[in-house]
This record gives C-alpha cells, structure tokens and sequence, in this order.
C-alpha cells in the first residue's frame, strides 16, 4: 500500500479519534461490568485491579483532570446500579460490603439502589442489614430508603417492623407519601376479613393532614380493596363515594374492585349497578370488570347471565381470557349441562388466545364430572398437541376420572406416565390414586399406594386418613379401620374430623358392631360435635341391630343438638320399626315427618307399606297409597310391589290384582320380584287366568321370573285338565324356550294323564314363594 494512501487515509479518521477512543472506553466499561456480574473464577482480576484499570479509561477519555475519588464513586454506582437493574440482589450486597471495606462511603443512591432491589427480592434480612450500614456510615435514610425498607417488611408479613419503620421515618424528618401509605394499606388488606380498618382510614386521615401530599387513586384503589377483603362493603361504598367529591376520582380499577366484592359476596343486583354507574361515567369496562361479573353470575347460579355477560363482553371488542373460559366452565351444571359445555368447547375452538393448564383442568374436570370419560381423554389429548404441559394437577384429574369409571388400570397407568415425565406427585395426586382405589373397590393397591407415600415421604393429611379408613369401611374391615385411625391419632401434624369419625361409625354399623360404634361416637362428642350424617349412622346402626329404642334415644340427643332430622333419618328409624313390626310407633314418626314438614318419599311409603302387610294389616296399607296421591307423591315399582305382597299375604287377591292394574295404568313396569309375587300369588289363590295372562305381560317386559315359579303356574294349568289352560301352557313353554329359559317340568301329553291338581308345595315354602322370590330390603 503507497504512503500516499497511508497518509489520505489518517486525514479521513483523524476528526474521529475522541469518538472511536470514547467507544472503546464504553465497551471495555460494559465488559468489565459483565465480567465482574459472572462467576467468580481463579484468574479474575482484583476490584482494585479492575478499578485502576477504568480509572485510566476514564482519564484517556477525560482529559479534564478529575479526582480519583470522583472516578471511583462512579464506578461503583455504575457496578452497583447494573447489579440491581438485574435483580443480582447478593453480588450487589456483596459489592456495598467491598466498597465499604476499601474506605469509601457509598452515597445514598447507591444505598437506596440496593435497599430498592432487596424489596423487589424479598430479602427482608439482607434489608435490615444494609440500613444498619447506612446508620454506621453516618448516612442519612431518605423518604425512598424508609419506603423501601417499608416495602420490604410488608412483603415478607412483618407489620410490626413496617410500623416501626414509619416511626423511625418520622423522627428522621421524612415525610410519608402515598407511596409509604397505600404500601402499609397493603398490608393491612393482607389480614382479610381480619383487617383492621380502623387503623387503614387513621392512615388516609393523617395523609390528609399532610398539606405537601394528596390522596392520589392509587392510595384509594388499595383502600377500596382493603374495604372488600375484609367484607366492609359498606365502608368501601362510604370510601367510593369520597372519592368521587374528591380531586382522585374513581377509576376502572376503583370500579371492578367493587364489582368483584359484590360478586364475592353475592350481591348481583349491587354490582350490575356499580356496572351501570361505570358506563354512565364514560369508564370502558375491561376484561377484568366482565370476568368479576361472570364469576359472580357462576357464584349464584346464573349461568344465562353469565352466558349474556360473554356475548356482552365480545360485543364491546373486549377479548375472553382463560379466565372468561375457566369460570364458565366451573359454573356449568344441571340439566344443561351438556348443552353448556359443548357451547363452552365451540367457543374455545375460535378463541384467537391460546388455552393455559388451567383451563384445561377446568374443561377436563367438567368433563370428569358429568361423567364423559371419552371427552376428558379427547381434551387430554389435545392439551399434548398443542404442546401445553399436563401438571400433577391435570394428572390428578384424570386419575380420579379413571376412578369413578372403575378403570384401575387406567389410573395406575395415568400415575406412571406422570412420574416418567418427571411430575412428582404430591399428597393430592395420591389421594386421587387412593380415591380411584376406594371407589373401584380395589382396597389392596389402595393399601400399597398408602405405604408407598408414607415410604416417599409424603406428608399424610387427614382427608388421606379418611379415605384409607373409607376403603376399609367398604371391605367391613374394622379391624384395619381402626388401626389406621390408631396411625392417625399417633401423627401430631394432623386432627381426625368429622368425616373421619363418620367413616368409622359407617364402618362399625356395616360390621354390625355397635359396641365400637358407640365408644366411636363417645370419644367424638369429647372432641367435636356430631353432625347429621353422624347421628344418622348411629340410627341406622341400632335400627339395623333391632334396638330401636336406643336409636330413638339418638334422636332425642340429636334434637338437643338442635339438628334438624332429614327423610334419610327417618327412613332409618321406620325400617326400625318394621323389622320389629311396631306399627304404632311407626305412625308417630310419621306423624312427626309431616308435623316437621319433612316430605316423605317413595322409599318411605315403602317401609309403611311393608311394615303394615307384614302385620297383615291391608288397609292401612291401602290408606298409605291414599296418602300418597294427596301429596302428589307418584307411586314407583317398589310401592306397588310391597302393596301386591301385603295383599297377597293377607289372601286379598282381587285387590293384588286392582293394585296391578293401577300400576300398569300409570305406566308403571314391574320388575322380577313383581312379577314372581303376582303370579305365584294368583296361582295359590286359583286365579290362573291372571296368572297366565301376568305371565305374559313379564314376557312382553323381557322379565324372567324364578323356576319354581313357572313350574308352579305349568302344573296347575296342565292339572287343570282344561284344554284351553293346557294349550296356555304349550303356549307359555314355547315362549320360555324362545329366551332360553330351562324347565324341570314335563308333561306326557298335552292334555295331561295325571289327574288331579297340583299339590301345594310345603317344602321349600310354597307361601314365601307365593310373595315372590325375595321381599324388599329397603335400604337407606
């Protein structure tokens, strides 16, 4: 290259020379705040060596001259402000501490810097150590260091230091500011309905008092919010009502917070109005207003409100989140449910906005809950696809699903999945598992997932307890109920409940043991006081053992409880009454029933009807049907079929038969015990006419009755030597070939050469057969 070009090209840069040396000093700046911010490792430069270095920079750059202390005041404020920008809470300590030990006092903006970013960190500690610095150095606090300071004790739940701070604050002569109020506001609304208000509006009084400071919206805003955490919906509307005559005027945020504490609380009408007041101050409602809404719409059962809300929502341009979604999916029960939700999914599949794990979980939890298996597995599936991780949350969902559908294998293959991908599972996606366990009736695998989360360490709760003590209950397994509640009261991380208590009263009455329910039930009432369900199970327990007098004792201290008896309870104590066969004090709890107003049901009438036919007493019976129409209580299956055996035993057979035709009348079908009660009862009484054509309306219904049964009803008709009855039991044969069904009785002719009629079978109990295979149990 000639020095000619050498030379033009020195003319051409020479102008640029600062610049270009101005640059280099900002990269090597930049690098050496990067290199300190990393990992310290054996080769890094001193801080003095580092600080030397810029020092030389900086007068490259400057030839002005300017102090050594100057220079590294700077560079330390540069390091320090670099380190907190980024959160780098413990090198940015760590830096305060060196520059501190080299003998030069950090300014207050370095100290504010660091108490700024251990607030935003949550490091409380480190907070107070850097004040205790500062107080050392002689280094005055200023309104932002106490505000910090402040911040950072209400974050971490120490209102006793805030308050402290806020002293110190003024003796130091720095004057609070919204900022030092509405943060202390914070933390009051952090106590909840606990809050103390009080001490809330003393703040905003003593801000007002402050002529240099005004009440700005941010300050009501919190206070607002503090009004509907605590409940105080009247104190937020006086609040609300200050700040529209006030120069801090009500905002969006001032609008939904009191939209969203009506809607906690129910009062629907309440926040349509506030909704209306907004519109009419030209305040554009946001998502955040229309989702408070909606959730106070779910909260009270209003879905077409809420349904109303969304089409209102994307009217006014105001795009649904997964939130909207969410709570549209949790309201979603009843009847229309189906309806709702593929309404739900139609929507979702327009949603510009992707769906998040939570709603998912809401879409396949509805599912699971109105027991569309097939639909849960389809959006499971689909939240794969669209590459949105399932949480142990998701994986508890479908493993309860797989429960309630009896599908173990399902489950436990849900459970393993999860644990390959890494997603370990808590104490509630095991009680998930040991949930499907119980409910399938598996109670060994729930006895393995038991031991398995006591060997992993997870920490077992109550409703745990509860459920393994459930499972045992349903195997009637006392034994191992009890010692699991033994574990229980042993572990002293956790308190048996009520429901603990009501499962092993369940699992004592199941093992017809009521000596350990009563100790149960004694040891309860020391430690809590029984509900419903408890002194039910008590009931039921010694109406099933006979010892209906005892159970009316239960009743009796149950109503000391002032617990109001339900028809469950009831229904135990008539079943009591019948197994013992006292109808007279059946009638006075029925009796009782309609004085309380409790309406009795077709399981009720039931017990009455079979407790007055086994008492051969029909037309009490018969009065109890009345009863019935009167309250417009539609007699079931089960009704008439106890009425057809109380008149069949009572030998009253044309009435059976007036009962049967009601029956049919009202559309009513009957099943085998029907069926076996009426024709055999005909039978006995010689009515093979009804019998024949009894028997043919049980095929018409695809119902078998027992063998002994149509063996009875084809030997009286072949006996009855009777062509016409002969040829019904060709008839009736043939049609019992045509289902398959197998009989012991043969003829030698169609037209019968034994004579005689059929004898009445004593063996076997030809009475018991003639009410059919089996009476009704009614159970509660």
């Amino acid at each position: 290259m000639s020095s000619e070009v050498i030379s033009s090209f020195s003319d051409l840069i020479a102008p640029y020379i600062p610049e270009l040396l101005g640059i280099m000093c900002f990269v090597l700046g930049y690098l050496f705040l990067a290199f300190y911010a990393t990992e310290s490792k054996p080769s890094e430069p001193s801080l003095s060596q580092i600080y030397e270095s810029t020092v030389r920079v900086e007068k490259i750059e400057k030839p002005i001259e300017e102090s050594e202390e100057n220079l590294a005041t700077k560079f330390y404020i540069k390091k320090i402000n670099f380190l907190t920008k980024s959160h780098q809470i413990d090198k940015a300590y760590q830096l305060l501490k060196d520059i501190e030990t080299s003998g030069i006092t950090p300014d207050i903006s370095v100290y504010n810097a660091v108490l700024d970013c251990c607030a935003k960190t949550l490091r409380l500690p480190l907070s107070l150590s850097v004040y205790t610095s500062m107080i050392t150095h002689n280094v005055k606090p200023t309104l932002e260091s106490f505000n910090s300071l402040i911040d950072a004790c209400v974050k971490s739940g120490r209102m006793d230091q805030a308050w402290a701070f806020l002293d110190e604050m003024k003796a130091n002569g720095a004057i609070p500011d919204n900022f030092t109020y509405s943060t202390l506001i914070k933390g009051i609304k952090s106590e909840g309905e606990n809050a103390d208000l009080i001490r809330a509006f003393e703040l905003l009084t003593e801000l007002k008092g402050n002529s240099a400071v005004i009440p700005d919206v941010i300050l009501y805003n919190c206070l607002l919010d503090t009004c509907v955490s605590a409940k105080r919906l009247d104190k937020a509307l006086e609040l609300f009502t200050e700040m529209k005559i006030s120069s801090s005027k009500p905002d969006e945020i001032s609008y939904n917070t009191l939209i969203k504490g009506f809607g906690q609380t129910k009062q629907l009408e309440k926040a349509f109005e506030i909704l209306k007041e907004m519109k009419e101050n030209s305040l554009k409602p946001n998502e955040v207003t229309y989702n408070s809404l909606m959730d106070a719409c779910v909260k009270t059962n209003k879905m077409s409100l809420a349904w109303d809300i969304l089409e209102e929502m994307q009217s006014m341009g105001v795009c649904p989140d997964n939130f909207t979604y969410s709570t549209l999916v949790k309201g979603i029960k009843g009847e229309q449910c189906t309806a709702e939700l593929d309404r739900a999914f139609k929507l979702l599949e327009n949603c510009e906005s992707k769906p998040d794990e939570i709603l998912y979980n809401c879409l396949i939890d509805a599912c699971v809950r109105f027991g569309d298996l097939a639909k849960a597995k389809e959006i499971f599936k689909k939240m794969h696809g669209n590459g949105v991780q399932p949480s142990s949350i998701t994986y508890g969902i479908m493993i309860k699903a797989y429960g309630q559908a009896n599908m173990m294998k399902n489950a436990l293959s849900a459970f393993e999945e999860m644990k390959v991908l890494n997603l370990k599972p808590n104490d509630v996606t095991y009680g998930c598992l040991l949930d499907a366990c119980v409910k399938s009736g598996e109670i060994e695998t729930a006895e393995k997932v038991f031991s398995t989360m006591q060997e992993e360490g997870i920490a077992l709760n109550t409703i745990l307890y509860t459920t393994m003590i459930k499972g045992f209950s349903k195997s009637q397994d006392l034994s191992k109920a009890l010692e699991v509640f033994s574990t229980m009261k042993a572990d002293l991380t956790v308190q048996p409940n009520n429901v603990t208590y009501n499962s092993l009263l369940d699992c004592a009455v199941r093992c017809e043991d009521m000596e350990v329910a009563s100790k149960l039930f004694e040891e309860m009432q020391k430690l809590m006081a029984p509900d419903l369900i408890s002194f039910s199970t008590m009931i039921k327990g010694f109406c099933k053992s006979g010892e209906i007098e005892k159970a009316i004792g239960i009743m009796n201290e149950m109503k000391n409880h002032n617990i109001q008896a339900d028809e469950v309870l009831y229904n135990s104590l008539l079943d009591g009454c019948a197994k013992s066969g006292n109808s007279e004090l059946a009638q006075n709890l029925y009796l009782d029933m309609q004085n309380l107003g409790i309406k009795p049901s077709n399981v009720t009438f039931s017990i009455l009807i079979k407790l007055y036919g086994k008492n051969k007493q029909v037309n009490k019976a018969l009065d109890v049907l009345e009863d019935m129409k009167k309250v417009k209580v539609a007699p079931g299956m089960i009704v008439y079929t106890c009425l057809l055996q109380a008149c069949i035993r009572s030998k009253q057979i044309h009435k059976a038969l007036e009962i049967y035709q009601d029956m049919k009348n009202n559309g009513v079908k009957g099943d085998k015990v029907t069926f076996n009660t009426l024709v055999n009862g005909c039978v006995y009484a010689r009515q093979l006419d009804a019998a024949y054509r009894i028997a043919n309306d049980s095929f018409a219904l695809n119902v078998r009755l027992a063998e002994d049964v149509y063996n009875n009803l084809l030997k009286n008709l072949h006996h009855s030597k009777d062509k016409v009855k002969i040829q019904w039991a060709a008839e009736i044969k043939e049609k019992m070939m045509m289902k398959g069904i197998e009989t012991e009785y043969t003829s030698k002719d169609r037209y019968g050469e034994n004579n005689g009629p059929a004898p009445v079978r004593k063996n076997n109990g030809f009475k018991r057969a003639a009410l059919g295979e089996r009476s009704y149990n009614i159970i509660m």
